[in-house]
């Protein structure tokens, strides 16, 4: 009874963060394989701030990720949903995936490429 309650608690974080039909549609497959999702809400170089559950982590990138990026709009950006693996004791999250965005900022660099947010 209690993880139903706890379950109840980060649904209601999450959808005061944005979290909607859209996400959870997309996040189904991760959270049948015991991932959570977090939104990021600081993006550093080379790492994150995630808001998860009513808690803060300090976020990082898998290996994967990194290698697979062919841009930098491949990597999480500020108000991104994210699959993460949680290490509380560590206050530690480790993003998988972004999952897709519903929407995103673009703009021109000196460059005549766009770059995407």
């Amino acid at each position: 009874m209690q993880r139903k309650k706890d379950q109840d608690i980060v649904m209601t974080f999450s959808h005061q963060l944005g979290w909607n039909v859209f996400f959870d549609r997309h996040f189904k497959l991760f959270q049948e394989q015991g991932f959570a999702v977090g939104r990021i809400a600081i993006e550093n170089r080379d790492n994150y701030l995630v808001l998860s559950g009513g808690n803060e982590y300090m976020g990082e990138v898998t290996g994967k990720l990194l290698f697979n990026a062919s841009s930098s709009s491949d990597f999480p950006k500020v108000g991104d949903w994210v699959v993460v693996s949680l290490f509380e004791s560590e206050n530690k999250a480790i993003i998988h995936e972004v999952l897709p965005r519903m929407t995103k900022f673009s703009s021109s660099g000196f460059t005549a490429r766009a770059i995407q947010y």
